[in-house]
């Protein structure tokens, strides 16, 4: 979640009456900074919430568990820069050593269930799955560099 959230920092925000972002009627009027983002918007988010336990899992399954858990705690603007950083150059890793043969990579594993007592996943991320939640999350980051927000985490 943006700390502050963008449109604060651009002072294009509209308020409903109980004080409260109002994000449709910013779309409405064309004022809110992340519209044209093309952001993937979860059932609870708004359109500049990113769901950090994706890339955090993708990191977590590649081996990069220290900058996995940056994605669980509150960010300052200036922390972002780093943030930025570090993820583009695993990116960049992971396509460079994968980009020839992407079926040698198994990110994160999803549709777990039980079978014969035992937590077992049925499906893990394709490399194009990681690079694209890499690229998101990237995208992310640099719009909040960009309008000079932080993030905290929601669990």
């Amino acid at each position: 979640i943006p700390e502050p959230y963008p449109c604060e920092g651009k002072d294009t925000t509209i308020r409903t009456k109980e004080d409260k972002i109002d994000c449709d009627a910013m779309k409405k009027k064309g004022v809110c900074p992340v519209l044209n983002h093309n952001h993937p918007i979860g059932m609870l988010g708004t359109y500049c919430w990113f769901r950090g336990k994706v890339i955090a899992s993708e990191l977590e399954a590649l081996g990069y568990s220290d900058l996995e858990t940056e994605f669980y705690s509150y960010k300052s603007p200036d922390e972002i820069r780093y943030l930025i950083e570090s993820v583009k150059e695993v990116h960049d890793e992971i396509k460079e050593k994968h980009k020839n043969n992407g079926t040698s990579i198994k990110g994160a594993a999803w549709n777990r269930c039980f079978k014969n007592g035992e937590l077992v996943s049925e499906t893990y991320s394709s490399y194009e799955d990681i690079m694209s939640v890499f690229e998101d999350a990237i995208k992310w980051l640099e719009l909040l560099q960009e309008n000079n927000c932080g993030f905290k985490a929601w669990y």
